[in-house]
């Protein structure tokens, strides 16, 4: 069964990509080989073998260096930099009670409160699990075979986000902008919080090395954070270890690429954050040896962008989300190239422009495929763009802002070469928000390897709005099986051919009208007699909605909208990820029928006056 495996992937790879991939995975277990005797005779470096190998002989030199030539406040304030910061960097107030929050173990993860009472960097309190401190090539990351939604294993993501120490880079910011007493306290927290992880971290050892691309954002941060505290006076032994930990930081990643025959955004994290460390290091020490590094690892970057940009400025992934975590990492490879040419700066310009198209208010935007709630630094917020129809053909997604309506309509254009981890079965699926407020959604993405049934739930069919078949068991028809892998979902054969759908906005703007076609093939009815099309609408968890009859009324804050339909609908409580890690309870409507040429239209229309007085709530 092993060799048939093999002879698969020999054939969807070739023979030179598949030669390739197993000289890598030779390499990296050298490399492992190598790291494990580092650690087991305790030989990663030390600050005695940091001096001499660069001619240092304190730390303090290495922080002037980069004092004088302080690359970090330069691209924090540069003009394009300012323009994507979120809002609440800028804003004195709301970064220092980040920072007071940091002081206090109060953080946030995933952009939700976290609290951890005595940094337990192991740990995931929720499932009070604590991973063991083992060589990190012999951590395995374990997944919950479960069976309910509620069921919680302990997710490796909350150590992972908690290790990224997003909160160093808010004490350091915190203490650009303050003035008083309190830049001292943003200070001790940051040698101490900053200490404790490296003693609680021993390099490539625990859960905090097993992914090398939080080991890079994690780099990336603290060197942020550093940039933000040249002026401020650190301890000789923080600096000490500090500059340590960072190089091996550096040694881990030159030994564990995330490469692969389809590269993703763990490789473009790795790339970034070690092309952080080369920076970091050639300013510092002045060593000609991260010089050469640093322009490797850029024209690396530069091919690297090239392959997982498609045409229309759209991440290959297929993830409005994970679109928004490659253009913050393609932004910093912008300002970390010098003289960045006009190619490059277009390309930034189309990333920030399908961002803008998606955006539905200030904290809210179009979710589609996985929703991870990961950043670099400080994430990305772009200005919403001015009602327009937009169709980004290599992402497949069309994008409709007429009057105060924002529309999507999902048309998966996967080719084989692109990762098909972060997909979701959204064929044909919709997305309806009018004044800044979501009406029917994307269900995003609860969890990942903490609950493999939640996993394959949220990106199923039967969580999007878009018309599917189901056998007479409710079971959706697939040409692959949806529980084999958690990250890979082949492009299901029968959908795309099967529908047809239009969206349309009314000559008066009051009016949603969708139409589908479903086109009965003969091949596929002469195999399934007992077929049915099911079509959904995910409600978000704050429009309210009532019914009356086969009538249901939405009501958007101070909007209301009616739906119609010859379909019978149904209501069924679920659930919507704000984050993840986050669900919340919503309802889904649901109808189906028997599989047969039919034109189904269903309209969304808003009207005067409210019926939430008329009507009773739905119960389930």
């Amino acid at each position: 069964m092993r060799l048939l495996y093999y002879f698969k992937r020999i054939k969807t790879l070739g023979f030179q990509a598949t030669l390739s991939r197993g000289m890598s995975r030779i390499q990296k277990k050298y490399y492992q080989m190598k790291l494990r005797y580092n650690q087991f005779f305790r030989s990663t470096i030390t600050w005695k073998q940091f001096s001499k190998q660069y001619g240092i002989q304190k730390p303090e030199q290495l922080q002037s260096n980069l004092k004088a030539q302080n690359f970090i406040l330069s691209t924090f304030d540069h003009e394009i930099f300012q323009r994507c910061l979120p809002k609440k960097y800028k804003d004195q107030n709301c970064v220092n009670k980040l920072a007071i929050n940091a002081t206090q173990h109060r953080f946030e993860l995933f952009d939700t409160p976290f609290y951890s009472s005595g940094l337990t960097w192991q740990t995931d309190p929720k499932a009070n699990k604590t991973w063991p401190n083992l060589f990190y090539a012999d951590l395995k990351i374990e997944c919950l075979n479960a069976t309910t939604l509620d069921a919680y294993h302990g997710d490796i993501k909350v150590p992972w986000e908690l290790s990224r120490m997003h909160q160093a880079v808010q004490l350091g910011l915190a203490y650009q902008y303050e003035i008083t007493e309190k830049k001292e306290v943003y200070v001790k927290a940051f040698e101490a919080q900053t200490l404790d992880w490296i003693e609680k971290n021993q390099s490539y050892m625990g859960v905090n090395w097993v992914c090398p691309m939080d080991v890079a954002i994690r780099a990336t941060n603290l060197i942020w954070a550093f940039g933000f505290f040249t002026t401020a006076s650190l301890n000789e032994t923080f600096l000490k270890r500090f500059f340590c930990s960072l190089h091996d930081h550096l040694t881990f990643l030159e030994c564990n690429w995330e490469t692969s025959a389809t590269p993703n955004n763990h490789y473009l994290a790795d790339l970034i954050g070690y092309a952080y460390l080369c920076r970091f290091f050639h300013i510092s020490t002045n060593s000609k040896e991260f010089t050469k590094k640093l322009d490797w690892v850029l024209t690396t970057l530069t091919k690297q962008f090239e392959l997982q940009f498609l045409a229309d400025g759209t991440d290959y992934e297929g993830s409005t989300s994970y679109h928004r975590l490659v253009t913050e990492l393609y932004l910093h490879f912008y300002l970390l190239v010098k003289n960045p040419n006009i190619k490059r700066q277009e390309l930034l310009l189309k990333c920030l422009d399908f961002i803008a198209c998606t955006q539905i208010n200030e904290t809210e935007f179009i979710q589609i495929g996985d929703t991870d709630s990961g950043k670099l630094v400080f994430g990305l917020e772009v200005e919403k763009n001015q009602p327009i129809k937009k169709i980004f053909e290599n992402f497949g997604l069309t994008i409709i802002q007429e009057q105060n309506w924002l529309l999507s309509i999902r048309n998966n254009m996967r080719k084989k070469y692109q990762p098909s981890g972060h997909f979701h079965e959204d064929d044909l699926s919709v997305t309806i928000s009018y004044n800044h407020r979501p009406i029917f959604v994307d269900p995003g993405s609860y969890l990942y390897t903490a609950n493999s049934y939640a996993r394959n739930f949220f990106r199923s069919y039967t969580m999007h709005n878009g018309p599917y078949l189901i056998e007479s068991n409710r079971i959706p028809i697939r040409s692959y099986n949806l529980e084999k892998e958690l990250f890979e979902l082949p492009q299901n054969s029968f959908t795309n051919h099967l529908f047809d759908r239009t969206v349309e906005v009314s000559e008066d703007a009051s009016t949603i009208v969708i139409t589908d076609t479903i086109k009965n093939t003969a091949s596929t009815n002469d195999e399934k007699q007992d077929l049915f099309v099911v079509w959904n609408f995910l409600v978000h968890p704050s429009i309210n909605v009532t019914q009356s009859g086969q009538t249901y009324y939405f009501t958007a804050g101070t909007d209301h909208f009616i739906l119609k339909s010859s379909l019978l609908w149904k209501i069924a409580p679920s659930y919507y990820a704000t984050h993840y890690g986050i669900k919340e309870k919503t309802i889904l409507l649901s109808a189906k029928l028997p599989f047969q040429e039919t034109i189904i239209t269903i309209s969304l229309k808003r009207i005067s006056d409210d019926h939430t007085s008329k009507v009773t709530q739905p119960h389930y």
